[in-house]
């Protein structure tokens, strides 16, 4: 088991390293695990790069990646576990936001492709109370029959009809910040995310990420390994993670 000041440390490293990466992290605590977590949090440094609201109880608008580029809070945490509760976004602990009240995302086995629902297991608290404010994942993969990660699949899944489907099941409702691929260089990934973000309607370098209005953060593509963003995705709206 790595120890949790090294990886935070390699993590502010990468983070000031590349000044035009942005990272979500979301950790899940085990039952005695926090406090030490957190201690290492504080001293690693890298809560200085952890985006922070000012005054909002609960997000309804998200920042895009260029203005969390901008404004050098390149880091989106999201924690639950060991007994953490509800938070206002503005006065979480170490700036930890919490999962249940700030991120939702589809199923991760690929089970709900024709949907642009959060996965029951995945809403938050606020979907539950018909709101839907929190940070949105949609995950666009599917692994083969050995429960590995595919190029050939990718391809298919990552064409540019098979994306412009699955957006359109959200209808007029709320669309996803981050659209996750595997292999984002498969298929017509920036393509769509680019042509997609064009018809947003951005304020202030802000997404209404609530009802019919709801947008994406802006930026590129990225992957669930790391994958790049486009030099000019901080310019777009849907941000895409592929591996």
């Amino acid at each position: 088991v790595r120890d949790p000041k090294d990886v935070l440390t390699n993590i502010k490293t990468f983070i000031e390293t590349n000044k035009r990466e942005v990272l979500i992290i979301e950790l899940t605590m085990n039952e005695g695990s926090s406090s030490d977590l957190r201690t290492a949090l504080r001293h690693s440094g890298l809560l200085d790069h952890v985006y922070h609201p000012a005054d909002q109880y609960i997000i309804e608008r998200w920042p895009t990646l260029q203005q969390l580029i901008d404004d050098d809070t390149r880091i989106l945490l999201f924690g639950s576990g060991d007994g953490m509760e509800s938070c206002p976004a503005y006065d979480c602990e170490d700036r930890m936001l919490f999962a249940g009240d700030h991120f939702a995302r589809t199923e991760a086995d690929g089970s709900d492709l024709d949907s642009c629902a959060p996965a029951s297991s995945y809403a938050t608290n606020r979907e539950e109370e018909g709101e839907s404010y929190g940070y949105f994942v949609m995950n666009h993969y599917e692994h083969n029959q050995m429960k590995m990660p595919s190029p050939r699949r990718a391809r298919v899944l990552n064409s540019y009809e098979n994306l412009e489907s699955r957006m359109d099941s959200c209808g007029k409702g709320r669309l996803p910040n981050l659209l996750a691929v595997e292999f984002w260089d498969e298929g017509e990934v920036l393509d769509f995310v680019k042509i997609e973000n064009s018809g947003k309607n951005r304020q202030g370098g802000e997404y209404d990420t609530s009802g019919a209005s709801s947008g994406a953060d802006e930026d590129g593509v990225e992957d669930e390994e790391g994958g790049p963003d486009e030099e000019d995705a901080g310019r777009r709206g849907l941000r895409s993670w592929g591996r």
